[in-house]
This record gives C-alpha cells, sequence and structure tokens, in this order.
C-alpha cells in the first residue's frame, strides 16, 4: 500500500501534534495525579524540602528560583515546577516563617504543594506537606521536622 503526497500532508502534521501532546502531558503531573501518589513519595518530597531549609536558612533565610535550578534535590526537580520558594526562620512582623512552596503548571491546572508548621507559631510543632489546587487544600502528610543536615551549598539567586 503507497501513502499518496496528500495523505502524507495530513498524516506527518497528526503524528507530530500527537507526539507533542503525549510530552507536553507527561512533563508535570496534574493535580489529581499528584493526589494520588504513594506515602513514600510524599515523604521523599517532605525530607527534601526539610534539607531545603537548613540550607537556606544557613545561608541566607530566603530564596526564590525556577523550578528547573539544579541545585534543587531531584525528587523535586522531577515535579516540573514553575517556581520555588524556600524561607527559612525569617521575621515577618513579631513571627518567624518558615516554609517551602512549590508552584506547578501554568495558568490551566496549575496547583502549588506547601511543606509548613501545621501552626505557623510554633516551629516545633507537626509539619504538613499540602496540596492547593482546584479552590481546596488538602493536608497529604504530616510529621515532625527531621533534624538531617546536608552540608550547605550555594541554592538559587542570592
Amino acid at each position: 500500500m503507497r501513502i499518496s503526497f496528500l495523505d502524507r500532508k495530513i498524516y506527518l502534521p497528526c503524528f507530530i501534534c500527537l507526539i507533542f501532546i503525549i510530552c507536553a502531558c507527561r512533563k508535570a503531573d496534574s493535580y489529581m495525579a499528584f493526589l494520588n501518589r504513594d506515602k513514600t513519595f510524599y515523604e521523599a518530597i517532605a525530607n527534601d524540602c526539610d534539607n531545603l531549609l537548613l540550607r537556606v536558612e544557613f545561608l541566607n533565610k530566603r530564596c526564590e528560583m525556577d523550578g528547573n535550578n539544579i541545585d534543587l534535590p531531584s525528587t523535586i526537580l522531577n515535579l516540573h515546577a514553575t517556581k520555588v520558594r524556600v524561607v527559612s526562620n525569617q521575621m515577618v512582623g513579631t513571627n518567624t516563617e518558615s516554609y517551602v512552596w512549590i508552584l506547578i503548571g501554568g495558568k490551566r491546572g496549575e496547583y502549588g504543594i506547601t511543606w509548613s508548621p501545621d501552626d505557623f507559631d510554633n516551629r516545633n510543632a507537626s509539619w504538613c506537606l499540602s496540596v492547593s489546587g482546584e479552590g481546596k487544600r488538602t493536608i497529604i502528610y504530616s510529621r515532625s521536622r527531621s533534624s538531617s543536615w546536608s552540608p550547605p551549598q550555594t541554592i538559587g539567586k542570592h
């Protein structure tokens, strides 16, 4: 069976569009797909968020970077985030703030992941990994913040 020139003009663009759609869909998990991951996945993200907090606390208290910054841990890099903000022991008024916020996606299908204390006034309380999207916030993992230490490294823009 021979494919005519006209058939090639139709099939080739369709094939290219299909490849593009497949690649675009695989880049970042959707909000619902992220909610359906297992506990070890969320635990790995929380651990890497703890390490980012320790590194930023030692260096500069606050850091915002693109989600593809090679200084990010692999679990966070693999989320294909748009932005990552790390705030560690920064004074805001009379309170001290510490959290990691990860923005995933563009305008449509955008959602945020936050690792923060359950009680902002008590940083020794349990910490929660939460996801905000589609107009709601869901806590998907909770535990005490680890005291593991990673050697200080320069991350993000100063």
